[in-house]
């Protein structure tokens, strides 16, 4: 992973030497790694607040703990945490399992020169994550600009869809002394000033397709 810090990995895995197998592994991928192993319940918990990992890879099976155990405290604690499972072997029902359960990828033992490539995809798909949320952030606070905007501008703006007027702002009904409930649009409809926010920023608050009309003072 070029040009990214140390990965920090939690290793759940109750023997050792399979440790030894995945750290090896992963800096054969050319994955710099900080790790922890951890193979109880108590362990993992205060794992995942003390290290903060990157990604978990969890043996499947081992005798006081599990992987699907330790998926849904990852899973419980953060949706996004990618989250490997380690094996010595699956059928295909198991690994069905697995993924319905949220698992980002299985790896068997045996094939251990597919975890670098497993852990790179399971980063990739978290970075995607949290660019895409960060993005429609970005987006729900320019549609409250906006919002914020129309509301409050001295300006007169009236917004249309499809070539009909939808609605206007209360600068327009200063100036043309019209109250909300008075606005008609070209089918002579009442447009009630709830309806019209509806129209144009939907049920969930996003905005619909539109076009708007800025009437400066000079204009009017």
């Amino acid at each position: 992973m070029k040009g990214r810090d140390k990965l920090k990995v939690l290793i759940v895995e109750d023997l050792p030497t399979d440790v030894e197998l995945v750290v090896r592994a992963l800096k054969r991928g050319g994955i710099d790694v900080e790790w922890r192993r951890v193979d109880t319940r108590a362990a993992f918990l205060d794992a995942l607040d003390a290290l903060s990992p990157d990604i978990v890879i969890s043996d499947y099976s081992m005798p006081s703990f599990d992987g699907m155990s330790a998926l849904k405290l990852a899973r419980e604690r953060d949706p996004t945490l990618p989250f490997l499972i380690l094996t010595g072997s699956m059928n295909e029902d198991t690994a069905v399992e697995c993924m319905k359960a949220g698992a980002d990828d299985y790896v068997i033992k045996e094939h251990m020169a597919r975890l670098p490539f497993a852990v790179e995809e399971a980063m990739d798909r978290r970075a995607l994550f949290v660019e895409a949320a960060r993005k429609s952030v970005q987006l729900s606070e320019s549609e409250e600009k906006f919002r914020l905007l129309f509301e409050t501008s001295e300006d007169a703006i009236l917004l249309f869809a499809e070539g009909s007027w939808i609605d206007c702002n209360e600068s327009v009904e200063c100036f043309w002394l019209l109250s909300g409930a008075d606005h008609r649009r070209e089918s002579g409809q009442i447009l009630t000033s709830k309806a019209a926010r509806r129209a144009v920023f939907g049920r969930g608050g996003r905005q619909t397709d539109r076009s708007c009309l800025h009437l400066g003072t000079a204009v009017l």
